[in-house]
């Protein structure tokens, strides 16, 4: 059972108490105690400011000493404090975290000596989660620099195992664990400045004359050597497959054995995006074969079936004595993949949950040269299931009341800090006819009003913490019920539009956060107002798409999951139309292109992911656009306003009982892809842009700042059999 206790700041002891009685008060005894807490303040030590002493040294030594204090005492099975390895071996600008880190250290030093449980892990670079992948992307060239291992979520469960180990009272190991330093040669291409420090002497690699089995095969015949001497498809999958195997090796300085390697899947290797376009660089280097990133991440995707993926498209001329007609193959040698399939990555986040519709420019199928249409999906999603109607009478007090009003004077809004969250809530709140907003499944709500992310609350502004992804958003089921009681009209604007996800990946932000309001709403039939994506229209099986049903067409998303934020879109479509027709609730679904970003909405990080306007801003910077090879659709762009305006007047339209309205917000700027390089006119010269081969481009724009997981998927729009209907406001093109 999992038992949140949102906006609890461990510094404030008498708080972390209150919270620890009410846990004592209601639920099992506590087991163990793990100390996540942490802030960065990244300054030069001459430059550094007393609060950035404290702010950093606070939850971690401060928060530390509380609970040490609270379970003073208590004999618990673990007592874990998060360090980082950066205190042990250095890292410029972080004297105040190295500091408040080696104090975590001494309380767990002090702890053991009083006989009780104590651990400080030290620990490393965990790829797709913690603060390193959550914040900027170019820590990873520091990750690099500092010669450290790239940790999976696997390997840290592992390291929190050993961790509680070697904590016992009666263990003979110390209180700190330290992971994820590089084993590191003399000829390393990156030297770190702990090299030369005599406690890592054990990270020091001397080489010997014979380097081994593997090299020795690398080095008697590259790879397209290789390739060229090979007479079977099996001997070209085992060439694939070593070279995989031994790529892999490097990346991620392993020494795991090759069939292992084949055996396992992304999540098991911790592979996020940078990794992948990484591998997918490999592949087109050596094999000329293009593997789309997501293939490359997907959970249920072997490195056993990327391999032959890659192996089935290598180029004839590269395999000049392969017959490939009619040839047998013995099944062993072929590496059969029927049981493999892609799924869902869980690592690289490019835009956060609970964040709003932002990127909804359709993207198109990633299968490059039909290579993995020989990958089966072991289980394919139930789509229909996935759109099941929720239960209408959990909520069923919520019936007491008045009914909502028909021009709505409280409103709830979901997804209030992003893109078009926050337009949304300052339009809103120059609605004079509206006296309360409520804005719901907040994260880090007091980060965002401190930043000035969002408008102070005040008597007609209310905001509660919590999540997409949890039950009635974060909200208590009391106030659930006192909010769904007088609420006239729901926006549920919020999801996770990370576009690199598979569906599993964000079906609880996105599905059953709809699913949920729908049973708040349900009982009073309160209208919901739901924020889609226009990308629905890949799957309505037109080559004009008006403000119909996408889901009436009969065509489903990907059985395996690909391409998640616009399945989980589509999803939610379906649910909203069954809703409407079994129920009579008043159902509007909003359906915007790619937003536009302008002003301060072009400067947030999250705008470096935003791959349309990445596209568009890049192609500025470089003065040259990408050839679109086979996509004759163009990019529909819209501005912010329009989609407000919209979503207002939808809001507004009056009493229309149980009706389902579709609205595309669409059409204000439109760029057919024959026509990119024209967008060169609209500003500087006036002069059209260069037309690049899309790889030409994307090697300027990368050197240019373009995160390379947004290059990897800016390609998708052109891939081959890509179909963009043309998008039209009204009922009928």
């Amino acid at each position: 059972m999992l038992k949140y206790f949102r906006g609890i700041d461990v510094t404030d002891e008498a708080a972390l108490k209150a919270v620890h009685r009410r846990i004592t008060e209601s639920l099992p005894p506590i087991a163990g105690v793990l100390n996540g807490a942490m802030v960065l303040r990244d300054v030069s030590v001459r430059n550094m400011a007393f609060d950035q002493v404290t702010d950093v040294v606070g939850p971690k030594v401060a928060g530390s000493i509380h609970l040490d204090r609270i379970f003073h005492e208590t004999e618990l099975d673990f007592f874990i404090l998060l360090s980082s390895i950066n205190c042990i071996i250095g890292n410029v600008g972080q004297a105040n975290y190295a500091a408040a880190n080696m104090g975590m250290c001494g309380l767990a030093a002090h702890r053991r000596k009083r006989g009780l449980a104590a651990t400080v892990i030290n620990v490393g670079a965990v790829i797709g989660a913690g603060y390193i992948t959550e914040s900027d992307r170019q820590l990873d060239a520091v990750v690099a620099k500092m010669a450290m291992i790239h940790l999976s979520e696997d390997d840290f469960h592992q390291i929190f195992a050993e961790a509680i180990e070697a904590g016992h009272v009666d263990s003979a190991d110390g209180p700190e664990i330290s992971t994820g330093l590089l084993d590191i040669s003399a000829d390393s291409s990156n030297i770190p400045k702990w090299y030369s420090d005599p406690k890592f002497s054990r990270f020091i690699v001397h080489k010997s004359t014979s380097s081994g089995d593997e090299k020795r095969q690398t080095k008697a015949a590259s790879i397209q050597e290789r390739l060229s001497a090979c007479h079977t498809e099996g001997d070209v999958l085992r060439v694939v497959k070593e070279g995989l195997a031994a790529q892999l090796r490097t990346i991620l300085q392993l020494s795991t054995a090759d069939d292992d390697l084949m055996s396992m899947r992304s999540v098991d290797l911790g592979l996020d995006s940078l990794v992948s376009v990484d591998i997918r660089s490999w592949f087109l280097k050596n094999f000329e074969v293009s593997i789309p990133v997501l293939k490359i991440m997907a959970n249920d995707v072997s490195m056993a079936a990327l391999a032959q993926l890659a192996a089935e498209g290598v180029p004839a001329e590269m395999t000049p004595h392969v017959g490939r007609q009619g040839e047998s193959q013995d099944a062993d040698e072929t590496g059969s993949t029927s049981d493999e399939g892609p799924g869902t990555p869980e690592t690289e986040t490019i835009s956060e949950a609970s964040s709003d519709t932002g990127v909804t420019t359709p993207i198109p199928s990633t299968e490059t040269k039909d290579l993995s249409a020989n990958i089966a999906v072991r289980n394919g999603i139930d789509w229909d299931a996935e759109a099941q109607l929720p239960e209408p009478d959990r909520f069923s007090d919520m019936r007491i009341g008045s009914a909502p009003s028909a021009k709505p004077a409280v409103v709830l809004l979901t997804g209030s800090s992003g893109l078009l969250g926050h337009h949304l809530l300052n339009r809103l709140a120059s609605e004079p006819s509206i006296a309360k907003i409520i804005c719901v499944a907040v994260r880090r709500l007091s980060e965002r009003l401190k930043s000035g992310q969002l408008p102070q609350p005040d008597g007609r502004i209310v905001y509660y913490e919590g999540d997409l992804r949890l039950p009635r958003l974060g909200l208590t089921e009391e106030k659930a019920s006192e909010i769904f009681k007088e609420v006239d009209a729901v926006i549920h604007n919020g999801s996770d539009t990370s576009h690199l996800k598979y569906y599993s990946a964000v079906r609880d932000c996105n599905v059953e956060s709809t699913r949920e309001l729908v049973r708040l709403c349900l009982p009073r039939k309160v209208p919901l107002h739901y924020v889609s994506s226009v990308g629905v229209c890949l799957l309505a099986g037109r080559q004009t798409f008006p403000e119909v049903s996408a889901t009436a067409s009969g065509i489903k998303p990907p059985a395996d999951g690909a391409h998640g934020y616009m399945c989980s879109k589509w999803v939610c479509e379906h649910l909203l139309e069954g809703v409407s027709a079994a129920h009579g609730l008043r159902i509007s679904i909003n359906r915007p292109s790619t937003i536009v970003r302008e002003g301060s909405d072009a400067k947030t990080a999250e705008a470096e992911f935003d791959w349309v306007n990445a596209l568009l801003h890049y192609s500025h910077r470089i003065r040259a656009v990408p050839r679109a090879e086979h996509n004759q659709g163009a990019f529909d762009l819209v501005y912010i306003r329009s989609v407000c305006d919209d979503i207002i007047k939808e809001l507004f339209r009056g009493e229309h009982g149980n009706e389902l309205t579709y609205v595309n917000n669409v059409g204000d700027v439109v760029i057919p892809m024959s026509r990119l390089a024209e967008i060169g006119k609209t500003v500087g010269s006036g002069e059209l842009y260069r037309t690049l081969r899309f790889d030409q481009w994307a090697e300027e724009a990368i050197k240019a700042g373009l995160q390379p997981a947004v290059a990897a998927l800016i390609e998708t729009f052109d891939e081959p059999n890509t179909v963009w209907p043309a998008l039209a406001r009204g009922k009928e093109a």
